[in-house]
């Protein structure tokens, strides 16, 4: 597993939104992001193929938070069905999850009951991210940059998940389920941004896409 940790190694850690893509690939910053550029993409199968990102949001995070969290996954190819772009579950109300498509809509789950953004939705390539603030029950939703609907949470937890982060799969309390067949480039969680930091963050992760030849 240890190259596809290197691939994946930007998806692992939470990212200070200031923080360049070029600048810290030319650095050798974000983990080890130098190597990502030799595989610009992860494709799983849809079955079994997932990858330990190795980051636990109870122990690890610092902006990412039982109450304040933002998750983000970019996919290379557009995908419908139920599995999971990036995930890990302890219970309902301590979960840290998302679903860049299925139909016409995206889902997130940041410590609370799942909420769908109900959107007509017909592509889920590019970065989309979730995210909330404050322990509040508003989930907000972006799509390459681009606010979209909000949503309202249900039952919402406080405490961050103590299982390490899948990528193309959810981590349920140790055992990979809802892995999905889909073609992943960047995974990113931290804390909540404003609509503006969003927007930045987005470009930034395009320009870098479009380096590798991994842009949709």
């Amino acid at each position: 597993m240890g190259a596809d940790r290197r691939l994946l190694g930007l998806l692992g850690g939470e990212r200070d939104p200031g923080v360049d893509v070029a600048e810290a690939a030319a650095t050798g910053g974000c983990g080890e992001l130098a190597d990502f550029h030799h595989r610009p993409s992860y494709t799983g199968d849809g079955a079994t193929s997932y990858v330990n990102l190795g980051f636990v949001p109870a122990t690890h995070g610092v902006n990412c938070t039982g109450t304040n969290q933002r998750i983000g996954a970019y996919e290379c190819t557009n995908i419908s069905n139920t599995g999971r772009s990036a995930g890990a579950f302890d219970t309902s109300t301590r979960v840290l999850s998302l679903l860049n498509r299925n139909a016409t809509n995206m889902a997130g789950h940041l410590n609370h009951l799942g909420v769908s953004i109900a959107l007509t939705l017909a592509d889920s390539r590019g970065l989309k991210v979730v995210s909330r603030a404050g322990g509040g029950t508003a989930v907000l939703s972006y799509d390459r940059g681009v606010r979209l609907a909000d949503a309202v949470a249900a039952a919402p937890g406080s405490g961050a998940p103590t299982s390490s982060l899948f990528a193309l799969a959810r981590n349920n309390a140790g055992t990979p389920d809802l892995f999905r067949a889909a073609s992943l480039g960047f995974v990113v969680v931290g804390g909540p941004l404003s609509d503006a930091q969003g927007l930045a963050q987005y470009n930034a992760v395009q320009a870098w896409a479009t380096s590798v030849g991994a842009q949709v």
